[in-house]
């Protein structure tokens, strides 16, 4: 942490980041519901970023993505090619919810397919599974432009 810290604009990078994090946060919970429905751990917009593997797989997969693979030494040029995708991807997938109705926020996250997803038997590593599907969800996120969550939900 200390050594990606002391990077270039890493600091700054990472406020993008989180902007972008709240950004989609604000665009999701404008898909709520009054009450939970059980057993659905994911029922409404705001339930996403309630959860911490979804806030890490959020941050890993844009660290990642900007980045690459820990231990590799990326170019400027490649960092901000890299970072300009992740944007360009990212805020368009965030138009496709910013300002729309719930009924189109609710049918972009796909939260059925989510929970169905996590519903499968899983080898008592819930949290290692959830930050690992969070994280292939996000990545595939910030490369592809998207009609709805399902794809990063089933990657």
């Amino acid at each position: 942490m200390i050594d990606a810290i002391s990077k270039d604009g890493f600091f700054n990078q990472f406020i993008e980041v989180l902007k972008l994090l709240r950004e989609f946060d604000v665009a999701f919970c404008s898909y709520d519901i009054a009450k939970k429905i059980e057993p659905q751990k994911f029922y409404s917009g705001k339930s996403i970023f309630d959860s911490q593997p979804s806030c890490v797989g959020f941050m890993a997969a844009a660290a990642q993505h900007i980045w690459g693979l820990p231990g590799m030494d990326r170019s400027k040029s490649e960092v901000s090619k890299a970072r300009a995708e992740l944007f360009s991807y990212g805020k368009e997938n965030l138009k496709a919810i910013q300002g729309k109705s719930p009924d189109v926020v609710r049918d972009f996250l796909d939260l059925s397919t989510l929970n169905q997803v996590l519903t499968k038997p899983q080898s008592g590593k819930i949290g290692e599974f959830e930050r690992s599907l969070f994280f292939s969800a996000y990545k595939i996120l910030f490369s592809n432009k998207l009609r709805n969550m399902t794809p990063c939900w089933r990657a």
